[in-house]
């Protein structure tokens, strides 16, 4: 199984020191420093970006990663607070890209890194989750699997949320086509979210 991890670029401290992304610039064959300033640009940029890292060879353990802007990004704190209401199109947006970027590089397996880094999921953030993870399955590949990472969310939640959708009381909505551009840029590849326009 082709494994592949969504991480954020940021948290609420700011960006990732090069200590914390090590593992993933090893795996990836980039100095540490560099991927930390990587993440520093994610986070700076007007609009939420994804930087997508590729895995040199077939043996390794991780195939692919997104890192993306996070909710504590200039581009998020544009439209949104962190803290505040959930900017859905944002959520659902830049998860959707995120996603399809793993999977038309052929992970089988995602894990996905809670948007709040260690907080709780927001409910509106997570139904945007489910959204975005039901609409890659029915356009992209109906096997992939998706896992969160370290329990960052309520279980409750996640039972209510997928009770009301069994119930109908919460309806999915369908995919709509993501503004997107993708570009090379450090000589990686990269693609740009077009929320709120």
């Amino acid at each position: 199984m082709r494994l592949g991890f969504i991480h954020f670029a940021g948290n609420k401290y700011g960006f990732r020191p090069a200590e914390i992304v090590e593992p993933a610039a090893n795996n990836f064959g980039l100095d540490p420093l560099v991927l930390s300033r990587l993440h520093e640009y994610l986070e700076l940029e007007d609009h939420p970006t994804i930087l997508l890292l590729q895995a040199k060879t077939s043996d390794q353990e991780v195939s692919a990663a997104c890192f993306v802007s996070s909710v504590w990004s200039h581009s998020y704190q544009k439209l949104a607070n962190p803290y505040g209401k959930v900017h859905r199109d944002y959520y659902y947006q830049v998860l959707f890209s995120a996603v399809a970027a793993l999977v038309e590089v052929g992970c089988e397996v995602i894990r996905i890194e809670n948007p709040m880094t260690g907080y709780a999921w927001k409910r509106d953030a997570y139904v945007c989750l489910v959204e975005a993870t039901n609409n890659i399955k029915k356009l992209l590949n109906p096997d992939i699997k998706f896992y969160l990472q370290d329990g960052t969310f309520s279980n409750e939640m996640v039972m209510k949320i997928n009770s009301d959708i069994e119930g109908r009381k919460l309806i999915m909505n369908n995919h709509e086509p993501v503004p997107l551009t993708m570009f090379m840029e450090f000589g990686l590849n990269f693609r740009k979210v077009w929320v709120g326009l």
